[in-house]
C-alpha cells in the first residue's frame, strides 16, 4: 500500500510547482522588420561566377541552391534546375533562345557563353516560367555585358590543378551615339589522371572505338571563344 501513496504525493508536487513560473514569466512584444526576399528568384553576379573554381556557366551554377549540372565532358555541360533540364528549362541569353547544332545535345545553350562575356545571371525557380513559353521548370538567363560609358577593359585570369588555365580579356567604348565591345577568352587543361598517376586517356586501349585521336590524349579541352557587340542610337 505505500507504492499508490507515494506516487500521489509526487504527482501533488510537481503539479503545483507550475502555476508559480507560469504566474512570474513576462513576454513583451517582439516585432521583426525587413526586407522580403523572393525564394524564387535570385541574380548571380558575373564576378562571383569568375570566382568559383568551375570550368564553365553549367559548373558554376551548381553553387546556387536548388542549382546542378549534368556532366558531359570537361566542359559544356548543362544545366539543370530542381531536377529539370534540356526542353523543360529555358536557358536564354539577353532573353533570346539559342539552339545548339550538334546531335546529341554536345553543345547545350550555357556552353556557347564564356565567364567574361557575362555581366549577371537571373535564376527563375518554376514550378513555370509565365514570361517565357514552353518551360516546365523556370529560366535562366545569361545578361551579357553592355559597353558602359567612355572606354573600359577588363582582364580575369585563372590556374588550376592538371596544368588549367582560364583567361579573358574585354576592351569596350561607349559614346554618345555609338558603342561597341568585344573580347577573347582561352581555356585549356592538360588530361587529368586516374589511380596509380595514370592518364585518363590511357584507360582504353589503341584497339578500342572509345580510344582518344593520337597526338590528343595530353589534352582535356582547349578551346577559343570571341564575341562582339555593337550598338548605334
Amino acid at each position: 500500500m505505500k507504492t499508490p501513496l507515494l506516487l500521489s504525493t509526487a504527482a501533488t508536487l510537481v503539479v503545483g510547482s507550475y502555476p508559480a513560473v507560469a504566474e512570474t514569466l513576462t513576454v513583451d512584444e517582439v516585432v521583426v522588420k525587413g526586407a522580403a526576399v523572393s525564394s524564387t528568384r535570385q541574380r548571380i553576379e558575373g564576378r562571383d561566377i569568375r570566382e568559383t573554381p568551375a570550368k564553365d556557366l553549367s559548373e558554376a551554377l551548381k553553387y546556387v541552391p536548388g542549382l546542378d549540372f549534368i556532366r558531359k565532358a570537361a566542359v559544356g555541360n548543362d544545366v539543370v534546375l530542381r531536377g529539370q533540364s534540356r526542353d523543360n528549362l529555358n536557358v536564354l541569353v539577353d532573353g533570346q533562345r539559342l539552339y545548339g547544332s550538334c546531335g546529341g545535345r554536345m553543345d547545350p545553350p550555357a556552353s556557347h557563353i564564356d565567364f567574361g562575356e557575362v555581366e549577371r545571371v537571373e535564376v527563375l525557380k518554376g514550378p513555370y516560367d509565365v514570361e517565357n513559353a514552353g518551360s516546365m521548370a523556370g529560366m535562366i538567363n545569361v545578361v551579357t555585358k553592355a559597353p558602359k560609358k567612355g572606354w573600359g577593359s577588363d582582364l580575369n585570369l585563372q590556374y588550376g590543378s592538371y596544368g588549367s588555365l582560364a583567361g579573358s580579356g574585354t576592351l569596350s567604348y561607349g559614346g554618345d551615339w555609338f558603342s561597341g565591345l568585344g573580347g577573347y577568352a582561352y581555356k585549356t587543361s592538360r588530361m587529368p589522371t586516374v589511380g596509380g598517376g595514370k592518364s585518363y586517356a590511357d584507360l582504353y586501349p589503341a584497339s578500342s572505338p572509345n580510344a582518344y585521336r593520337p597526338g590528343a590524349a595530353d589534352l582535356a579541352y582547349e578551346t577559343n571563344t570571341a564575341w562582339v557587340k555593337l550598338g548605334l542610337t
